[in-house]
C-alpha cells in the first residue's frame, strides 16, 4: 500500500518540472504529483492540497527555497509536510546545514539534471 498519495513539486524550471511529474507518477503508482513553478505558488499550492511530501528546488527567483521552506515550516497547515531539498546546492556543506536546520527530512543534490551526478 503506497501511502504516499500526493506530492508537490517546486522548480522553476519550466522544463524539469515535467520531467519530475513522470519520473514520480511512473515510480509511485497512484501518487497525485502537483508542481509549482515559484516558491510562492508551492505555497498556495501546498495550503490547498495538503501534499504528503515536498520536493524543493533551492535556486528559484522571487523566494527562493530557503525562504520558501521557512514559510512552510513556520505555517501550522503546513509545518508537518515532509520537505526533500533537490538543487545542484545541496553538495554546499553550508547549505545543506542550513536546509535541515530549517526543518527538511532531507537534502540532496538535484537527480533530475543532467549536469549532476551522483
Amino acid at each position: 500500500m503506497n501511502i504516499i498519495k500526493r506530492i508537490l513539486a517546486i522548480d522553476d524550471d519550466s522544463h524539469q518540472s515535467p520531467l519530475i511529474k513522470a519520473v514520480l507518477s511512473k515510480n509511485i503508482p497512484g501518487c497525485t504529483v502537483d508542481t509549482a513553478l515559484s516558491g510562492a505558488e508551492g505555497i498556495k499550492i501546498a495550503r490547498e492540497q495538503m501534499s504528503d511530501t515536498i520536493l524543493l528546488d533551492i535556486l528559484m527567483p522571487g523566494i527562493d527555497g530557503f525562504e520558501t521552506c521557512r514559510i512552510l515550516k513556520n505555517n501550522e497547515a503546513t509545518k508537518h509536510i515532509p520537505v526533500l531539498l533537490v538543487s545542484v546546492l545541496g553538495q554546499n556543506y553550508e547549505n545543506r546545514i542550513k536546509g535541515l536546520n530549517m526543518g527538511p527530512m532531507l537534502s540532496y543534490q538535484n537527480l533530475f539534471r543532467p549536469d549532476s551526478s551522483i
